[in-house]
């Protein structure tokens, strides 16, 4: 069975969401989610560039019956540490940096490949090898 898809690699989709406004929500939230999860809706949306009725829009389009469950989700996510490493390399960053940010986004690449990796389709795939 596939897992869900993890929190941050939405927000990270919804670049792909139809409202720019709602993007902006997105890109604030991952531009420091350890803030994001202190915000009040009015302060995100004021950080965000939006309307508080974006932020919820936002937050409910991700799933979410809130914006206190999205920060609540959030959090969790934090928490648990999944690398939150969906920061973007930066002229201004040193070669240092760079290779950090780099080596993070492989790692959590390679974590979010194993959590969505279909093990029945695995299996199935090693029975047929087997069988050959």
């Amino acid at each position: 069975m596939r897992a869900q898809v993890p929190l941050l690699e939405k927000l990270t989709d919804a670049d792909g969401q139809p409202r720019p406004s709602e993007r902006k929500v997105a890109r604030a939230v991952l531009a420091d989610p350890t803030r994001a999860v202190q915000l009040s809706m009015a302060s995100l949306a004021s950080i965000a560039g939006v309307s508080e009725p974006t932020v919820m829009r936002f937050c409910t389009s991700l799933g979410f019956g809130g914006f206190q469950s999205f920060k609540f989700a959030l959090a969790e996510v934090l928490a648990v540490g999944i690398p939150v490493t969906y920061s973007a390399i930066t002229v201004h960053d040193s070669a240092s940096a760079i290779s950090v940010k780099i080596l993070d986004h492989t790692l959590s690449s390679l974590d979010r490949t194993r959590r969505s990796l279909d093990s029945d389709a695995v299996t199935a795939a090693v029975d047929v090898l087997r069988d050959c």
